[in-house]
């Protein structure tokens, strides 16, 4: 008997344009052994003819982070070069004995097509809502593994949380409590003993290496998952329902409370981003058609943490989300500059909300940058890490309606409000003690020279004891959970939390005594935002990029304040602040006169 290879193709695949509005393409991948190369074939559907296919979910770039197209495979016998994680992923789907029909970005579209591009995303929320199933790819298996068994330790995760999860659900449909389930008593068990000893179990080294995955950094995974009919996700050769993993984050957020932040704390910044994120994909439509828009702030302000290798799908990324949102979007267009997709964002819903939440996530970075400082640089990280539920707290614009007009072709932002006050003194740490990646030994010179700040006057305009402003001033007047006025038991932290600030230990030996009160996180929280004492004597949280020229505005329509620097007869924004004493509209004028048109560009 003969055997015959295959001949590698020469020739690359050219994509024919597609026909229709409602067109995508669909590959079919056929089947093929393990070690065979990978052969698929690419069609032209109309979602008018309900096709039947899977959308795969996936990082470009492996664990590895290569995201370059190195690996090539058969396209109706010509190539198309794909990245190294793509293949394992179409490797670890492919069936021995049939075709499998999938969708996938970067083969079924024309990466090289800027105009198809654009198209394409704008079918996304299609794209994802009407395949089968959504196929979630982690990757390979953990390399690190339980010494004992030798098992990977991601694979003793997800086998936990997929018994776990068939349990809960019997005990729940027999009418008892997942509490009695003994995987329940595991992971409580585990997390306690990480949060008294620093152990870390095999189960628990496997939930962070998952969350450390690439796919949960991507800003494209907010709408692939939301807003699937079903999910699943791959990681080697298990599977497991994403609504398994949604009843573990219901547990660790739900049931086992700060001791599971803590653990978040533990796995990074960019995973407590993930696990915030992942607790909260459970809605089909993640925005409401009501006009507050603040899910949709939310939602913005989530993906400027997530990685988007093309900025525009800051925005373009979550244009999917809610049939509401196309309305105020621009249309997707990878050629139009970044700056202008920016602001026709911000303006819209400043338009369509009527209130002033989107200048929350503006903050004054880069003062060469094309976009108007009221408008949020959405690829970039704000200078203050504060959810915009927090801002909703306060009322400094006492309930007024935003009063503004945009004009100067979308450059100047004129709001109604008062400059209410002067920054006198700001006394600042290294910048990098207010860097939202630096660890806490970083961050301590900056909390201790907030707190010589506060101590240092003796009285206040709020004739409220010195120390009570100070810590109140510290944590924003706010709870953990995120709730006003922080309760009086907080001073009490404050003045153990302080105790350690002013000791003469070294700063490591300060921080481990941070990490180990019960609850640190009440003051660290708002590290990004250094205090400073004003001209009328009030004691400020404000942004690190402050400066003693700057200005304190309280505007129509605003939760928090606004520090504003003077530029000519004009403003810029350099972001949201806490002044303790006017956060409930003390000093909002009662005279509609007194309040003057602020210019803000």
């Amino acid at each position: 008997m003969k055997t015959f290879r295959r001949k590698t193709p020469t020739a690359e695949y050219i994509y024919p344009p597609l026909q229709h509005p409602d067109s995508i393409r669909l590959l079919e991948l056929l089947a093929g052994e393990a070690s065979d190369p990978i052969r698929i074939a690419l069609s032209e559907v109309r979602f008018q003819d309900n096709p039947e296919y899977e959308a795969l979910s996936y990082t470009w770039g492996g664990e590895d982070g290569d995201n370059t197209r190195s690996c090539s495979i058969d396209c109706d016998g010509r190539y198309i070069r794909i990245t190294k994680n793509c293949e394992a992923a179409l490797r670890q789907l492919r069936s021995q004995d049939k075709s499998v029909s999938l969708w996938i970005d970067a083969i079924c579209i024309d990466q090289e097509n800027l105009n198809e591009r654009g198209h394409q995303v704008g079918l996304m929320r299609d794209i994802y809502s009407k395949a089968s199933q959504v196929l979630i790819w982690l990757g390979e298996s953990s390399e690190d593994v339980d010494e004992e068994t030798g098992v990977p330790v991601s694979d003793i995760f997800l086998n936990h949380v997929s018994v776990m999860a068939r349990e809960f659900r019997a005990l729940q449909s027999n009418g008892k409590s997942r509490t009695g389930s003994r995987y329940y008593q595991e992971i409580l068990s585990d997390t306690q003993r990480w949060y008294s000893v620093c152990l870390q179990s095999p189960l628990l080294g496997g939930m962070v290496d998952i969350h450390r995955r690439r796919w949960w950094s991507r800003i494209w995974v907010l709408q692939e998952a939301i807003l699937a009919r079903s999910a699943v996700f791959v990681c080697s050769q298990h599977r497991i329902s994403y609504s398994d993993i949604e009843l573990w984050y219901d547990v660790l957020v739900r049931d086992l409370g700060n001791t599971a932040r803590r653990l978040a704390i533990y796995v990074g910044d960019s995973s407590r981003t993930h696990l915030n994120l992942a607790y909260h994909l459970n809605g089909k439509d993640a925005v409401p058609s009501d006009n507050s828009m603040s899910p949709a702030v939310n939602l913005l302000h989530q993906a400027r943490y997530l990685e988007a290798s093309e900025i525009r799908d800051k925005v373009f990324g979550i244009l999917g989300l809610s049939a509401e949102l196309r309305p105020l979007f621009p249309v997707p267009d990878y050629q139009k500059p970044v700056s202008e997709i920016y602001t026709e964002v911000a303006k819209a819903f400043l338009e369509r909300s009527n209130s002033l939440s989107i200048l929350h996530g503006a903050s004054l970075r880069n003062l060469s940058s094309d976009l108007p400082s009221w408008v949020p640089d959405w690829s970039v990280p704000t200078t203050l890490d504060l959810s915009p539920r927090f801002y909703s707290m306060y009322n400094t614009g006492k309930g007024s309606r935003a009063e503004f007009e945009i004009s100067g072709g979308n450059k100047e932002l004129r709001v109604k409000g008062k400059i209410f006050d002067l920054i006198d003194k700001i006394s600042l740490a290294a910048p990098r003690a207010y860097e939202m990646q630096c660890i806490m030994q970083d961050r301590i010179p900056g909390w201790q020279k907030s707190c010589e700040v506060g101590l240092s006057l003796d009285t206040l305009s709020t004739r409220t004891d010195s120390r009570e402003v100070l810590w109140r001033t510290l944590c924003w007047d706010t709870s953990y959970e995120v709730s006003r006025p922080a309760p009086a038991t907080y001073a009490k932290d404050f003045e153990q939390w302080h105790s350690l600030l002013v000791s003469n230990r070294p700063i490591d030996k300060i921080a481990a005594g941070i990490k180990a009160l019960e609850n640190p996180s009440n003051f660290t929280i708002f590290s990004q935002a250094p205090l400073c004492v004003t001209q009328k004597g009030f004691l400020a949280g404000v942004p690190f990029t402050t400066k003693a020229v700057d200005c304190i505005a309280v505007l129509t329509g605003g939760n928090p304040p606004f520090i504003l620097r003077p530029t000519g007869e004009s403003y810029r924004l350099i972001g949201p602040c806490y002044v303790h004493g006017i956060m409930d509209g003390e000093v909002f004028p009662e005279d509609p006169n007194e309040l003057e048109w602020i210019s803000i560009r």
